[in-house]
Formats: C-alpha cells, structure tokens, sequence
C-alpha cells in the first residue's frame, strides 16, 4: 500500500520519535570523530613510548600496568568513535563513559601542570620549579574535547540503534 501524494506546501512526514533518520548528524560525526583522533592519538604516543624506552617501560611492575591502560584506554576511545559514527548504541554509551573519564584524567594533569619540577641547578644544588604552561593547555583542550564529546552524545540520542 503506498501513502496518498501530500497536498502541495505540506512538509514531508517526520520520522517517530527515537528512531534514527537516514544520515546522521553532525553532532554525531563531530562526536566520534573527535573520538577517533583522540583514542588514536593516545594508542599512537603510548606505542611510541613503549617503543622509545626500548622495553624498559616494564622492567617496572607498576609502570608496565599503567602502560597498558593507557594503551587500552586508546584503542577503546578509537572503537568508540567508529560505532558512534556508525550510530551504534555501544559507541554512544562507551563514548559518554570514557569521555567522562577522559575529562576526570585530563582535570587532574591539568592541575598537576600547575607546578612541576622543570629543571635542576647544579650550581646551587636547588631544584627549580614553576607551570607547564604546554601541559595546561593540552590537558584543557584534551579535557574540553571530552566534555563536548559528552554533550553531543547525550543530546543526540535518539539517532543511534540497539
């Protein structure tokens, strides 16, 4: 059975409520493509590091630990940004989850950046300390995104799938 042709000047009909549209929003592609470059970038300077250190990294129990987290916290973000911008529910929810965390970590390296130890002057034995000002705006930036990433998921849920 086909639909009667709408009269003229009549909109075409919109979709029900909580079913998703034929092409996503931008929100949402800005949501996991924000995603993508940020798990990307993470996997990508943590396998640098890995790769820099030569194995060192985990001649360290701890150190070794916190590597692969960071590691898998990564390549989750990267995940999560594909299925949102496939509008999957489960890049939807692990995009809100991670990017909740995200904003956490990166609120705390911001602070830390506030003073840290930059150098040490071996004339007086005295270590010098002052702001990281590259590591404040990294971890604001890195922070902001998540939030954003936050926002945009929840506002648009209604165009992902189960």
């Amino acid at each position: 059975m086909t639909e009667p042709p709408a009269a003229p000047g009549t909109p075409p009909p919109q979709p029900a409520a909580g079913t998703s549209t034929g092409q996503p929003s931008g929100a949402v592609v800005t949501a996991g493509i924000l995603q993508i470059v940020i798990g990307g970038l993470i996997a990508l300077f943590t396998l640098y590091g890995m790769v820099a250190a030569g194995g060192a990294v985990f001649a360290v129990g701890a150190a070794a630990g916190m590597v692969i987290i960071i590691l898998l916290y990564g390549l989750a973000q990267l995940l999560a940004g594909i299925f949102t911008v496939q509008r999957k529910n489960v890049g939807r929810i692990l995009g809100m989850v991670l990017g909740v965390i995200g904003a956490l970590l990166f609120l705390l390296g911001m602070i830390s950046s506030f003073n840290q130890t930059t150098g040490f002057d071996f004339e007086t034995g005295q270590v010098t300390s002052g702001m990281n000002v590259g590591g404040v705006i990294i971890n604001l930036l890195l922070m902001a995104a998540n939030v954003v990433i936050v926002i945009l998921l929840a506002r648009n849920g209604r165009e992902f799938t189960r």
